[in-house]
């Protein structure tokens, strides 16, 4: 599931999943799934139907910060007759997900103690997939 949603992304971004993703299967990623233009990206995938929260889970709160990744993507397998489909429409930074996340305290589904944030565009802090692009190039054509 979560190696589905790294290469939706990538092919979202624009980047080959076969060079930007790391394939060894002996190491876990440092908190990072790859760089996307000097920027380092954490996929965060669920295959439930129903998901909506960009999660941190509460097993790796203890992780949190001093993983590798600067952006959190909300990413979403297809289901159905659409199973061959990635759907990543929100990210994050790290550090606004720091600062705008819930804890889950008896809400259906997560985990007592887990971060997260609602994936939508409305929420502060959730940014348009394809903003994620403007946010990491977008300076360099303005400042050159």
């Amino acid at each position: 599931m979560a190696r589905r949603c790294e290469v939706g992304v990538c092919l979202i971004l624009g980047l080959d999943p076969r060079t930007a993703l790391n394939w060894d299967g002996e190491k876990c990623d440092p908190g990072e799934d790859f760089d996307f233009h000097g920027t380092s990206v954490d996929v965060k995938g669920s295959d439930h139907p129903k998901a909506e929260r960009l999660i941190w889970p509460v097993s790796k709160r203890e992780f949190f910060y001093s993983d590798a990744a600067d952006v959190l993507v909300f990413a979403k397998n297809g289901i159905g007759a659409k199973i061959n489909q990635v759907w990543a429409p929100t990210w994050t930074t790290k550090e606004e997900f720091s600062v705008y996340h819930k804890t889950a305290s008896g809400e259906h589904g997560v985990i007592d103690g887990t971060w997260y944030m609602f994936r939508h565009v409305t929420v502060k802090g959730m940014h348009p997939i394809g903003s994620l692009v403007l946010h990491v190039k977008g300076l360099e054509r303005w400042t050159e």
